[in-house]
């Protein structure tokens, strides 16, 4: 079972439970002409049925909601199946623009919406609002003069912090491990840390 299988299955048990006991649950074989992922079916005790069409979506932006619409608002004609979306988790404005166009939604996260006139079905539930699973944000970098000043001080204060150790260095004529030079000279040491913190070469 694939992604999209699982995340149908998931969906059809939440829907089985979220619907009054009068009503029977019913998987069918979706066509595919239509481009549904399933096709289910809601009976009520008195027999009348419904018909659900399910579109199962990894993940369902605004735009993707509002993309969905229109390229099945002008399939609907009266009698024609409802439209279920089912997704991990819908946005609130998401789910806004499902109900503004008259489809029905449901989701893992606990938010769900199903109007049927025929057999009258009316299933309106509240989740989360929030990602259960959000996206992983990239670890911020900082650019331009922020970012050297930011490794300016960075460095200042690892030479202040080498100047003001008294223990010989093992580097090369006793410089510290990062700052080669030759006798005499440190490269790459602005001056003025030199004045702030005066080193001294050890043999």
């Amino acid at each position: 079972m694939g992604e999209k299988g699982e995340l149908l299955t998931q969906a059809w048990s939440r829907l089985a439970e979220l619907l009054p006991d009068r009503f029977q649950l019913v998987k069918q074989r979706a066509s595919t002409d239509r481009g549904a992922d399933a096709l289910w079916l809601v009976r009520d005790a008195d027999g009348d049925s419904a018909q659900l069409l399910v579109l199962a979506k990894r993940s369902v932006t605004p735009r993707e909601a509002q993309r969905i619409a229109a390229s099945r608002i002008d399939m609907w004609a009266p009698g024609e199946p409802t439209l279920l979306v089912v997704t991990s988790w819908f946005s609130p404005r998401t789910r806004e623009v499902l109900k503004t166009q008259g489809f029905s939604y449901l989701d893992l996260a606990g938010n769900a919406l199903l109007a049927v006139d025929r057999p009258a079905i009316f299933v309106s539930v509240r989740g989360a609002d929030r990602s259960p699973s959000p996206a992983p944000r990239p670890p911020a970098r900082l650019r331009g003069s922020k970012a050297r000043r930011l490794s300016s001080r960075v460095r200042e204060s690892r030479f202040r912090s080498i100047c003001s150790s008294r223990r010989r260095w093992p580097g090369p004529g006793g410089a510290p491990h990062g700052y080669h030079h030759t006798p005499g000279t440190w490269p790459g040491v602005p001056r003025a840390w030199k004045r702030r913190w005066p080193t001294r070469a050890t043999s």
